[in-house]
């Protein structure tokens, strides 16, 4: 085996948003012991992501080397996976950075496409370096929020150290935030309260993944209700405003034109679920900074 260097160099997207927030490097351990630095700028709105002592295939270093960036067909067969993954490891940490900043800090003014790519290198040192190969360039795919200052920033590395990830959920509640007509914002911040119990229930109990993932599940009402008691040892603070968001979801759905929804009303409705689904977050997490910040700043 090979010992190599990679670097990616990725842009920042992101509307106008906390200027007062600090540059921060966040270490984010990935599979088989990779271990990756992603450095974030906001005032350069610049992503740098190195990974050290990365070990590639012996003959990998002489078969690239000469190898342009956009020239991907010429890479060996037998190297094209592991030049991929060189490039994957590098989006991967990166993502997972940017994301737990996105949506548990709530700099929303992120887009969801997070970043985009400007370069991806690799070498035999940090001073010496090559386009890696790749086969195209593309990005990949208000609410008062916490600068990147010592301690969120002290709070993100805690979360990455413990492999907590955002919910998937948290797209929808995003989405919800986002969207203007007051009936389809309603109907995504439903499908986000669902998700998320659903998620934080299968990493309490994996056993329960395959019911609330492949089949019926109870009532939104009884997994915030009796069933979260059961594995969390507490009700959802919020369950009056899910039984009733559910209700009115149901009537979205089935007669769209009957039910009539106030602007006021499904904004306050997102407020709800986003302070429901951080205390369920810390229920599963009570020891997270992090997730118990984000808790308070959302509680009703």
């Amino acid at each position: 085996m090979e010992k190599i260097v990679a670097q990616g160099r990725y842009t920042l997207l992101r509307d106008s948003g906390n200027e007062s927030s600090e540059d921060a490097s966040f270490n984010v351990d990935l599979e088989n012991g990779i271990l990756a630095q992603v450095s974030v700028s906001y005032g350069t709105n610049e992503i740098v992501t190195v990974i050290n002592d990365l070990d590639v295939s012996d003959g990998f270093v002489e078969s690239i080397k000469s190898i342009k960036r956009f020239d991907f067909d010429s890479v060996p067969e037998k190297l094209r996976k592991e030049t991929f993954l060189i490039s994957q490891y590098l989006v991967t940490a990166t993502k997972r950075v940017i994301s737990l900043i996105k949506y548990y800090l709530r700099h929303l003014y992120i887009s969801e496409s997070l970043f985009s790519i400007k370069e991806v290198k690799w070498g035999g040192s940090i001073n010496d370096l090559y386009d890696l190969p790749s086969s195209l360039s593309s990005s990949l795919s208000i609410i008062s929020s916490e600068p990147l200052r010592d301690n969120t920033i002290n709070n993100i590395q805690s979360a990455l150290n413990n492999k907590i990830e955002p919910l998937i959920a948290m797209r929808h509640l995003h989405r919800a935030r986002m969207e203007n007509i007051a009936h389809h914002k309603w109907i995504d911040a439903t499908i986000a309260a669902e998700l998320a119990v659903k998620e934080v229930l299968s990493k309490v109990c994996p056993e329960l993944e395959l019911l609330l993932m492949e089949m019926p599940s109870p009532p939104l009402s009884k997994l915030y209700g009796s069933i979260l008691e059961n594995y969390l040892g507490e009700r959802s603070p919020y369950l009056k405003q899910i039984r009733n968001g559910v209700e009115v979801r149901n009537r979205l759905i089935h007669k769209p034109y009957a039910e009539q929804i106030d602007q006021q009303e499904a904004n306050d409705y997102v407020a709800y679920i986003e302070a429901a689904i951080f205390h369920l977050l810390y229920k599963l997490y009570p020891n997270e900074l992090l997730i118990e910040n984000a808790c308070a700043r959302t509680n009703h």
